[in-house]
């Protein structure tokens, strides 16, 4: 009755990779040294090719606080400041 039409599944593309002036900064992020990454992120924002600038740009924003959890942090502390000028 009902034929099975169904394509097989094809593999995704594989993430592009990143430019090579890049990958130390990449590299260091991925060891959990954010601060050697940050810096070297920030040096290549200022690269002449875009796509090394644009991959230095990334890199920053996932390195970015979250800006909701900066919005609940200024909450709790305003909270905290109310609490304590009523009770004190």
């Amino acid at each position: 009755m009902g034929e099975d039409t169904e394509k097989p599944a094809e593999k995704p593309a594989p993430p592009p990779q990143p430019p090579e002036p890049v990958l130390p900064a990449l590299a260091h992020f991925e060891h959990g040294d954010w601060v050697s990454a940050g810096i070297e992120a920030r040096r290549l924002q200022g690269d002449a090719d875009p796509q090394v600038q644009a991959a230095a740009r990334e890199l920053l924003a996932r390195m970015a606080p979250d800006p909701w959890a900066i919005r609940v942090g200024l909450l709790a502390l305003a909270l905290l400041v109310i609490l304590g000028v009523v009770y004190i």
